[in-house]
């Protein structure tokens, strides 16, 4: 542990990413920053929208994410914790690449639900007519009709992996919990099989994405033009994802 001695303490705000992708918009923008790594993890810390951070790529999953939440807290301690990434669409009420903060998170695998609406700010400038709820599945939900029969089933508007898991994690620990969610495959857009190697990837380097293009290629028979499309995509959800959390550092 004495790694960690010497980063930011208390900060006024941590953030769960299942993906180095979904976090690196903010890791390239903090100041004073520093990675360290202890309790088998790595986090980077610093400033980001004057506010001290710190922040943790999770991996893909409840399980990573509940573990991984647990540990930020334990070793910094945050005023707040906040579950950020991408999400699949379950209703045509949201397009791709819209903002949410949803206000209630249902577990798919029992359907307990949690409501959000004490944590979520009251004036948002996401996506907020009515209640937003997130299903949150064990597994990737990629076809557009297993998606609508889902949004339909449990009322929900969109789906993630990790969201419930941190949820569960603050409810616990009474901490200020905020979900960020934008819309990456909207309800009617099937999810590629190569998204999974989002997971191992910032976005950033051509030679880094020319690779992880070369093995998306070799492991399924889609266009480099498809490929390459899915990768512009998750940048410019990564930016736009960015730009709301300094919004939202920013008011608080």
């Amino acid at each position: 542990m004495s790694q960690l001695d010497n980063t930011i303490p208390c900060p006024d705000a941590g953030f769960v990413f299942a993906l180095p992708i979904e976090g690196a918009g903010i890791i390239e923008r903090l100041t004073q920053r520093r990675t360290t790594k202890g309790n088998g993890r790595t986090f980077h810390s610093g400033r980001f929208a004057n506010r001290r951070i710190v922040l943790i790529e999770s991996g893909i999953g409840q399980e990573a994410a509940r573990a991984a939440a647990e540990v930020l807290c334990d070793v910094f301690n945050p005023k707040c914790l906040c579950s950020a990434g991408y999400a699949g669409g379950l209703s045509q009420r949201l397009k791709k690449m819209t903002l949410c903060i949803p206000q209630q998170v249902v577990r798919l695998s029992d359907g307990a639900a949690l409501d959000l609406t004490g944590s979520v700010p009251q004036r948002l400038d996401v996506q907020a007519a009515g209640v937003l709820t997130l299903l949150t599945a064990d597994k990737p939900i990629a076809l557009p009709d297993e998606k609508i029969r889902l949004g339909k089933k449990y009322d929900a508007e969109l789906v993630d992996m990790e969201t419930f898991a941190v949820a569960e994690v603050c409810r616990r620990r009474q901490l200020p919990f905020l979900p960020l969610r934008i819309i990456f495959d909207a309800v009617d857009e099937p999810l590629m099989p190569g998204t999974a190697a989002l997971q191992n990837s910032t976005g950033h380097g051509f030679l880094r994405l020319a690779g992880t293009v070369l093995q998306l290629v070799a492991k399924r028979p889609a266009t480099v033009i498809d490929i390459l499309k899915m990768y512009q995509d998750a940048i410019k959800a990564r930016e736009k994802l960015t730009k709301q959390i300094a919004g939202e550092l920013k008011r608080r």
